[in-house]
């Protein structure tokens, strides 16, 4: 090796996830409601998060239900005995200065 030569370190590359990407929303009463799609995995998942309780929850929506699953989450959950009751509470976010 030449003196002073120099060598970069290259890392594997990785193949980035591509963000979900919102197919709907809807808000009413502080329930936000968003169909999203995953394009790596071309899975559907519906988002819903209750500001006044500062909770949210995710379900996975089948493509041949996700508009009832989108318009009714609360409803899907039950019927498939998912406990919405048990939703993840959210950390407060920091206000930006």
């Amino acid at each position: 090796m030449a003196r002073g030569a120099r060598w970069a370190i290259i890392s594997p590359m990785t193949t980035a996830t591509p963000a979900p990407v919102e197919l709907a929303s809807r808000s009413a009463d502080g329930i936000e409601v968003a169909l999203l799609w995953a394009p790596g995995t071309d899975r559907l998942t519906v988002s819903v998060v209750d500001v006044r309780l500062n909770t949210s929850f995710q379900l996975a929506a089948p493509a041949a239900a996700a508009w009832q699953v989108f318009n009714h989450p609360y409803a899907y959950a039950a019927q498939r005995g998912i406990p919405v009751a048990e939703a993840v509470r959210r950390e407060p976010v920091a206000a930006l200065d």
